[in-house]
């Protein structure tokens, strides 16, 4: 699964209208699907981005032990930490964005004063 390929919602439902059966469909869009497995979305960017996790980690400010078990997948992060990762990998917001939908947590909202705070 790569972290990076988007559709947009119209492109979805244009596609989904057209489609003869939700097979093909799902078939063709398996990597648009929103997932739930954090470490994998994680650890793709890891190798996409040519980033060590060691640095990341550092870089999170997030406890090690903590944010080895995020990546592990033994444990599942808050918004707050995958923000904290998100800044330790040097995402960009587009990035940032796209792993936020993708592990099915809110995107940075820019009328959230928090939010815009971060988008800076």
């Amino acid at each position: 699964m790569t972290l990076l390929k988007e559709k947009s919602t119209d492109e979805m439902l244009n596609e989904i209208k057209s489609a003869d059966d939700y097979e093909s469909f799902a078939a063709n869009n398996t990597e648009v699907f929103t997932s739930a497995d954090i470490s994998e979305c994680l650890n793709d960017l890891l190798k996409t981005k040519g980033i060590h996790l060691k640095a990341a980690v550092k870089q999170s400010c997030i406890e090690r032990t903590y944010a080895y078990h995020i990546f592990s997948g033994k444990k599942i992060p808050s918004r707050d930490k995958l923000i904290a990762i998100a800044f330790g990998m040097k995402l960009t917001l587009d990035e940032t964005q796209t792993l936020l939908k993708r592990t099915r947590n809110r995107p940075l909202y820019p009328k959230d004063e928090r939010d815009f705070d971060i988008i800076q």
